[in-house]
Formats: C-alpha cells, structure tokens, sequence
C-alpha cells in the first residue's frame, strides 16, 4: 500500500492555497477517487503521491517503508512503481501512438513487453490506432492513449486526473469496467479524481471528500451516499433532499430515487412534473411548500400522489 501521512503544501504565504494534514492509503489491487469542487485540491494531492512536486511537511510511506524523499535531481520527477495521468495527457503529439508509449517505457527504464503493450492496445481499443499520429486522434482516443502509456510500464499504482471527462458515455462505461477489472487482475492500486458522481460511484471502493486542501470525509460510496454529513459531501454524489423538509431527522438526506410512489405512503406529494431521463423519470413534487426530487420507473401523472421511503439496506 501506499500512503501520504500528515502530508501539507502551501502554495502562498498566506496559507489560502494548498492541502493541509492529508491522510490517504491507496491499496494495491482496489480503486480510491477523490471527490472535490474544482480547486479543492484532487491535483496536488495526486502529483504529491506520485512524488511530482514536494511537500512542505509530511511523509510518503509504501508497504511501512519511507519513500526518498522529492528530489530535484532527477531527471524524470516521480517515485518508480506510480504512473500518473494527467488532464492535459501529457502526450508528445507529432509522435505515433507506439512511439509515445515507446518514450514512455524510455523515462520509465523499463524492458519492452510485446506481448503486454498489445494486450492494452487492444484492450483501449488502441491496435487499429498504434501508427496515428497523436495530434490527429480526437480527445477520448488521447486520454486512451495516455492510460496505454501509463500502464503499459507495469505499475504498482497508478493515478488518474480526471480519466473520463474526454470520453463519450459508452466509452466512459467500458474504460470504467477496464479500471475496476485492472485494479483487481493486475493487483494494482488505482487513485483517480471524477466530477461526475456517476463515474465515481460505478468504479471507486472508497471515496476520499476533499474541500479546502483538507479530506472532510472517507468511506465507502454507500456510507457517503446515503449517510453524507453535510450538503457538500451529499451534492457531490448525486441529487438529493433535505430529510428535515420530510419531519425525518436521521439520516440527513434522502435520495431520489428512495421516494417510491404507492398508494399506502405517508407522504402526499403534489407532482408537478416527471420528465424522462433515459431509464428513470425525474419528478419535481411539491410537499409542505418543499421542493422534492423523486426518481422512478413510470412516468407519474400531474396531481396528489402517496409516497414511501425505501428503507436503506
């Protein structure tokens, strides 16, 4: 496993920008996502497990073992088992596609595997693609060939930034199964940073909350799902409503998809409208002047209707 203990950067003197007293264990051969607002601080906290810029305080333990230190020295920043990839991919684009995933294993002094570089390609759907040039593919078949690059070297862990924002929905669903599948085929251990919740939630066995250079919150996407502590945590997952808008007190929140309509329910909601959403209907309802979310199978009519909460299992 690897793991940042006490881990702080400051950007300014100030102390406004940066991460403060981070805590984060990633293990080999499962999936942690950090989830944020844009500059909460995903970023830094990836380059800084990946050995690319230093910390201020703190250390970086693998397997109960101090890593060496950040040095300025080498040539190529980085600790040898991490790969990283970057939003900006971090591609040489006048190169082919085997030739960046060549320079790759060049930086990381690693000896070409054939066999294993074809297994990616194909498994990026990458081998029809292997001799294109880079700055000719479209930007989900970069950000595939960044993940190629990186995995083709064979790392413990390996980091992503944001590795679906580039990629239409079922591109995202297959590179999502490939990421999960990886991490526990190859053993590897897997960080990553998404802004959609759908994205996290579909690969992540643990979820690290980020606000404010600090890690608010960590535990499994159910835990946080349905027991978020406040509003931010509960956003960034997905939609919800207030519990207390309902007269309940525990848990906080109560997701949409929760409320089901039925004819015994508790609850009577003016529904003023349910839209389609591809395999649900979004409902907005009316309840003691809330606004109220409920997801469901069939569209609802216009008017009174009874719901009940599902309970959590």
């Amino acid at each position: 496993m690897l793991s940042l203990r006490n881990i702080t950067k400051i950007y300014d003197q100030n102390a406004r920008f940066g991460v403060f007293d981070i805590n984060i264990t990633i293990h080999r051969g499962s999936v942690t996502a950090l989830a944020g607002m844009s500059g909460s601080g995903k970023s830094t906290i990836m380059k800084l497990l990946c050995g690319l810029i230093p910390p201020d305080s703190g250390v970086v333990v693998e397997n109960g073992s101090f890593v060496l230190p950040y040095s300025t020295e080498l040539l190529v920043a980085g600790y040898d088992h991490v790969r990283y990839v970057p939003q900006n991919f971090d591609l040489f684009p006048n190169h082919t596609v085997i030739a960046n995933i060549e320079i790759h294993f060049q930086k990381a002094k690693k000896t070409w595997d054939e066999r294993y570089v074809q297994k990616i390609l194909k498994k990026l759907k990458l081998h029809l693609l292997k001799d294109a040039t880079v700055k000719y593919l479209s930007g989900g078949e970069q950000q595939r060939v960044a993940l190629a690059c990186a995995l083709c070297t064979k790392p413990y862990y390996l980091v992503l930034d944001e590795p679906f924002s580039h990629l239409d929905v079922q591109i995202r669903t297959a590179l999502a199964d490939y990421v999960r599948l990886l991490a526990i085929e190859e053993n590897i251990g897997v960080l990553l940073a998404a802004h959609d919740a759908k994205d996290i939630l579909m690969v992540a066995d643990s979820i690290a909350v980020v606000q404010k250079g600090k890690i608010i919150a960590q535990n499994t996407p159910q835990k946080l799902y349905y027991y978020a502590a406040n509003s931010y945590i509960a956003g960034l997952l997905g939609e919800y409503n207030k519990a207390s808008a309902l007269g309940i007190l525990s848990p906080k929140y109560v997701r949409p998809e929760q409320l089901v309509e039925n004819e015994q329910g508790i609850f009577q909601f003016e529904v003023l409208s349910s839209v389609f959403c591809g395999n649900y209907y979004r409902n907005i309802c009316l309840y003691e002047s809330h606004k109220i979310i409920t997801y469901s199978a069939q569209k609802i009519m216009q008017g009174m209707a009874r719901f009940q909460i599902l309970s959590i299992i």
